[in-house]
């Protein structure tokens, strides 16, 4: 996906995720949708821009289908262009007198 075109919304407001639409992914597929899933999950940490959408691809891990991959790729593509945002945790520094 190094080359895909960038896109400024993490997902349509107007799209409608459903357990029924588009086909089942394969066992292999189904395992790749997951674990990218996960690493959006650990993304949400510094990115509370991508929770809503995160958690909606979340609530079809039990079967995703190819609406729901062409999602996930929507939002690596968001992800992508915006990768300068995000809040950064550091490490406090005591000082003690």
């Amino acid at each position: 996906m190094h080359h895909s075109k960038p896109v400024k919304t993490p997902l349509c407001s107007a799209e409608k995720l459903s357990v029924t639409d588009g086909s089942r992914l394969g066992t292999e597929d189904s395992t790749r949708y997951r674990s990218i899933v996960g690493a959006l999950q650990y993304l949400t940490l510094t990115r509370t821009d991508l929770s809503f959408v995160v958690n909606k691809v979340c609530q079809f891990l039990h079967s995703p289908t190819t609406v729901h991959w062409e999602a996930i790729k929507r939002i690596l593509r968001y992800v992508q262009d915006s990768v300068g945002l995000g809040m950064k945790i550091r490490k406090k520094l005591i000082l003690q007198w």
